[in-house]
């Protein structure tokens, strides 16, 4: 499971994955999420009634924390979704594209191409159909920072990778593979 600050940007970024978890948050669990008050990586859990009551817990969900160099607690969650990052496993993140008409050779095959586009990326698996599940979804493209509107366009330099959009207010949009920039169509 990727806990990395990178894979917590990315997840952060990506308003409707996070908005999926909302929308599904039961049916999730258990889920890895990062708890912004308690600044740890943590479990959400659902308890049945049966352990609750050998336990003595009143509440039936439970978020623990599994970090081996921080304290490690149970408690109950009082906060809003807005306190937690949910953090995607990569099944969860398949299964959010589970309404595509691929099979398991598609699948294999587009998210191949998808890495192909972005050229040599260092991404944990997580990271990879995180980033392939905003595009496909979503039309979404990470550039480092944030999710951008993807612009398909092929870069005209010699690596012919998709370019997508690097910053959408100026119109420079960049390779995510050789680095051509280009502004208002112009190489610069």
């Amino acid at each position: 499971m990727d806990t990395t600050k990178q894979y917590l940007l990315m997840c952060e970024k990506a308003k409707e994955i996070q908005q999926y978890a909302i929308d599904n948050w039961i049916n999730l669990r258990p889920l890895f999420i990062y708890d912004k008050l308690l600044n740890k990586i943590c479990i959400c859990v659902w308890f049945p009634k049966t352990l609750r009551n050998l336990c003595n817990l009143k509440q039936d969900e439970h978020i623990i924390s599994i970090e081996q160099n921080n304290d490690i607690g149970v408690y109950i969650p009082e906060g809003t979704l807005g306190d937690v990052i949910w953090l995607p496993r990569q099944d969860q993140l398949q299964d959010i594209l589970k309404d595509t008409h691929w099979t398991i050779y598609g699948y294999l095959e587009q998210i191949t191409k998808f890495m192909s586009d972005y050229g040599s990326i260092d991404w944990s698996w997580e990271q990879v159909w995180l980033g392939f599940a905003m595009k496909e979804k979503y039309n979404k493209v990470w550039n480092g920072l944030v999710y951008v509107e993807q612009e398909v366009k092929v870069c005209e330099s010699m690596c012919d990778h998709i370019m997508v959009v690097d910053d959408p207010v100026s119109g420079i949009i960049a390779c995510v593979k050789c680095g051509h920039v280009e502004y208002l169509g112009k190489r610069i």
